[in-house]
């Protein structure tokens, strides 16, 4: 049974220098807890999140991992994590992205079939799964490769088409899957270390990473870059809006994310290199690919106080509000920090309520979500990529 904990944490922001903060402060009202123990292997009642989505009816369904199984939490509310429909997957899929299709169903998107090729060489094959609204399997599809390849992101057409997105090997692999699983078209580029779709009307716009060299020494770069393509694979523009973001050929520690509003895109990219961390950097767009303008998020990382002097950076989700402003909300050390960023010219106020202490300051992955009656949902969970005791929760955000 669901151990069910309420409190409010409340914080009133303090001065973040260079930035605007909201003197009122803001709160986080937890409707209820679940602890999750330490190490890799986990009872079946701890539920750690993996992706947030909604069904067409505009329910929340959460992806999740409890013990070995892996679900879908569907509707959950303020009493409970929802109900929980268990997923019956080939064996060996590890599944990172979930997406509503047509007729109320759902594709989950991530890799099977990992093998050692050499050592520190693994390779995979990319997976998708078709579920239906019962967490059934309909199809399974596998897309096979000599490297490591696996579906990072995806997104349903009205159609019955799906497009994934993801790595292969050292580039990023985008490509169009049929109803019936069959791959229409694919396309590679970029440097394979992360990526994140949009559409806007019939074009699909892609965010990743882009190497370039700079000065007569051919110094190594990474650039972040938008991408956009037509619907039958057709490249039709590329542009990047962020340099210089690495110069380590060897290093995998970016975040990229895209969100959509009305009229222009949002594009969030930030560095988690221990030695030399980036702060999340929100860019916007319109329609047509204009820079309209763009913004740092300074709190975004912070010093350790170690004879390292190493960098902590945050894990981040963030949404468009219903009136196109972007919220972020991002995990660091102790602290969730809110930052608010005006649609028209991007000014931010930031803001930061207690992260809860059952995470014993460990980082928390965030789902955010406004509902439609304009309340902030924060859902909070452990990382994927950590085995620290830790908990999920979901809360109330007050701005």
């Amino acid at each position: 049974m669901l151990k069910l904990i309420t409190f409010v944490a409340v914080l009133f922001a303090a001065l973040i220098p260079l930035e605007q903060t909201d003197a009122a402060g803001a709160s986080l009202k937890i409707y209820w807890s679940k602890p999750v123990p330490s190490g890799a292997l986990l009872p079946s009642e701890a539920l750690v999140l993996r992706d947030l989505t909604h069904s067409t009816d505009g329910s929340i369904v959460l992806h999740a991992a409890g013990g070995r199984s892996r679900l879908l939490l569907v509707g959950p509310d303020e009493t409970r994590s929802g109900s929980v429909i268990h997923l019956r997957s080939k064996a060996g899929v590890l599944a990172s992205k979930i997406a509503p299709g047509i007729d109320n169903t759902f594709w989950l998107g991530g890799r099977v079939n990992q093998r050692a090729y050499v050592p520190g060489g693994d390779i995979a094959d990319a997976y998708l799964g078709r579920l239906d609204h019962q967490g059934r399997i309909i199809a399974e599809y596998t897309f096979k490769s000599s490297k490591f390849r696996m579906i990072q992101d995806l997104l349903s057409l009205p159609s019955g088409e799906v497009i994934v997105a993801g790595v292969d090997g050292n580039e990023n692999w985008l490509g169009i899957v049929s109803d019936q699983g069959k791959l229409l078209w694919e396309r590679r580029f970029g440097v394979g270390k992360g990526i994140a779709l949009t559409t806007i009307s019939d074009r699909i716009m892609a965010v990743a990473f882009e190497r370039t060299t700079v000065n007569d020494k051919k110094r190594y770069q990474e650039d972040v870059a938008v991408w956009s393509f037509d619907q039958t694979g057709n490249m039709l523009a590329r542009q990047i809006i962020r340099t210089g973001i690495n110069e380590n050929r060897g290093g995998h520690y970016g975040r990229l994310a895209i969100e959509r509003s009305n009229d222009a895109i949002y594009v969030l990219s930030s560095w988690g290199d221990l030695f030399n961390a980036k702060p999340i950097e929100v860019t916007r767009l319109s329609v047509d690919g204009n820079l309209l303008w763009r913004k740092e998020l300074l709190h975004s990382i912070s010093q350790q106080t170690n004879k390292a002097r190493t960098w902590g950076s945050c894990n981040q989700d963030q949404t468009v509000l219903a009136d196109g402003d972007l919220l972020v909300a991002c995990s660091i050390k102790d602290q969730i920090f809110i930052s608010r960023l005006d649609a028209k010219g991007g000014d931010l106020t930031v803001t930061s309520v207690p992260l809860p202490a059952c995470h014993e300051s460990r980082p928390a992955a965030l789902f955010l979500n406004q509902k439609l009656n304009g309340a902030i949902w924060l859902f909070g969970s452990r990382p994927g990529n950590n085995v620290g005791a830790s908990c999920t929760w979901l809360g109330e955000l007050s701005l």
